[in-house]
């Protein structure tokens, strides 16, 4: 299609351009100007930032050239943290809310790369608020910093799989004892001995211990048989047991424990030779189990004093720019032309489709005389 052509189709489409173009710029102006207090204004209104320098200092330091107490890369550290809790969200509602608007986007910070300096940056509706925004993300940064810290306690997980033991011999390990809340030896005093064959025997006292549980180093092995003595508190012998301990795992992480319940059914009243009345051991009264031992290893915990900083603001009047003053009349013109494009497209298109038609239709010659 030649410039020709294209001038003849658009005057043929002419009632079309007209209304076409007139709702182009009936919907361009409605979606770029708003009126407000009887004036016209522009939709995307520009936006102002302000921006504030932080600097992390020593709290002993006299001024910022007094050489510091606290290492420079501790100051770079802590300045890399206090910028990362300011692009908080949290940091954007606070600010936002103590300066009168919302933040549309979390403050910008940047961390100087030669000094422990803090780059704040926030956007906001007027210059006032840009610049009272810049103002309270010191004075929120600084609020924060005196509130307590709250950690959370995470275990490490084990990167490495300790030695297994073998429990083909005897090892080291412990002995707890716990005696049921519900034992009770009346009025008279009681001891219980415990004897595993290897150490010395243990005595723990019966009476008034319900509840209660006693642990002691011991040497144990494959098996263990266990002799149970109940003493009076004269340390006459009145009853003995012998209970036979269940095995322990023959590998293990780390040795073992074995545990001894005694039952409230452990102890019980009786009648001696003589019918006189005493204590006796019941042996259903008293079970053992294995638990597993305690793995014990090293925790490495830096005892380094880390040197503590403060912070300081260095801009003494904050600048204020505006951005976006130029997305209103951008936002316009970008929105004419592709339209304009598509109407022009539109016509093209008809006049196209309009000449393929003619051409196809066929073409009435007038007959041609024979005499």
């Amino acid at each position: 299609m030649t410039i020709y052509d294209l001038t003849e189709a658009l005057k043929r489409h002419k009632v079309f351009l007209i209304v076409s173009f007139s709702l182009l710029i009936l919907i361009v102006l409605a979606a770029t100007f708003t009126i407000s207090d009887g004036s016209l204004s522009w939709r995307a209104s520009p936006r102002y930032e302000a921006t504030i320098k932080i600097a992390v200092v020593d709290p002993n330091a006299a001024s910022l050239t007094t050489q510091s107490e606290a290492g420079n890369s501790d100051l770079e550290a802590a300045a890399a943290v206090y910028a990362a809790l300011i692009e908080t969200d949290e940091a954007a509602i606070a600010i936002g809310t103590a300066s009168g608007f919302e933040l549309d986007d979390p403050v910008e910070t940047n961390v100087d790369q030669q000094a422990p300096v803090i780059s704040a940056t926030v956007v906001g509706p007027t210059p006032e608020a840009a610049i009272e925004g810049a103002k309270n993300v010191f004075t929120w940064l600084a609020s924060k910093l005196k509130e307590p810290l709250v950690t959370a306690q995470l275990s490490t997980p084990t990167t490495t799989q300790p030695p297994l033991v073998e429990l083909t011999g005897e090892f080291e390990s412990a002995m707890s004892i716990a005696i049921a809340e519900g034992a009770s030896s009346g009025n008279d005093t009681l001891f219980l001995e415990v004897d595993n064959g290897r150490d010395n025997p243990t005595t723990v006292p019966y009476s008034d211990s319900a509840g209660s549980v006693f642990t002691t180093n011991a040497t144990l092995g494959p098996t263990v048989s266990l002799v149970f003595a109940l003493l009076s508190d004269s340390n006459d012998t009145l009853d003995t047991v012998r209970v036979a301990a269940d095995p322990p795992p023959q590998i293990a992480v780390v040795e073992p424990i074995l545990v001894i319940q005694i039952d409230d059914s452990a102890v019980r009243r009786a009648t001696d030779e003589d019918g006189e009345p005493t204590w006796a051991l019941d042996a259903d009264g008293i079970s053992t189990t294995w638990e597993q031992g305690v793995l014990q290893s090293e925790e490495i915990v830096d005892t380094s004093d880390s040197g503590e900083v403060d912070i300081a603001v260095l801009t003494a009047e904050i600048g204020v720019a505006s951005v976006g003053g130029r997305r209103g009349p951008i936002t316009m013109v970008a929105a004419l032309l592709v339209g304009s494009l598509v109407i022009l497209s539109m016509v093209i298109v008809a006049e196209t489709w309009r000449r393929a038609r003619d051409q196809s239709d066929p073409v009435n010659e007038a007959p041609v005389d024979q005499s």
